[in-house]
């Protein structure tokens, strides 16, 4: 998971216990609300961040991208993270951009009447890495 979705993480976990407290007659309403609303308002900007990074991305290409990958700002190529790299959704090319999991990824990829296609792709040595480390 990026360093940005686990911080939006952190956020709505925070903000649950928030709630609970409420509810719980430990803090007092307009305290609830204050706090509440920072938390929207940081959670706010880490998203504004993530789809400035996005967008940057790509409209300047892999050099960006690269750059936030490595940083772990944004995940590797990830559409909807779920904490199980295998499970993890991503688009693939060959499919018109249809969203499979990275472990459907690496079983088309690895047919062989799809092998050749599917190798110059960046799921393909993304996937590779992840889900193989001993190749």
């Amino acid at each position: 998971m990026s360093q940005l979705a686990m911080e939006l993480s952190h956020i709505n976990k925070v903000r649950k216990a928030l709630e609970v407290d409420f509810k719980n007659d430990k803090i007092k309403q307009i305290e609830y609300y204050d706090l509440d609303l920072k938390y929207l308002s940081e959670s706010s900007k880490r998203l504004n961040g993530m789809i400035g990074l996005i967008v940057s991305a790509a409209k300047h290409g892999p050099k960006v991208s690269n750059m936030a990958l490595k940083q772990n700002l944004i995940g590797h190529n990830e559409a909807i993270s779920t904490g199980n790299v295998e499970l993890e959704m991503i688009k693939c090319p060959d499919k018109d951009d249809m969203l499979i999991t990275r472990e459907a990824c690496l079983s088309y990829s690895g047919d062989e009447k799809n092998f050749d296609k599917c190798k110059s792709c960046e799921n393909f040595s993304i996937n590779r890495r992840l889900l193989c480390p001993a190749n």
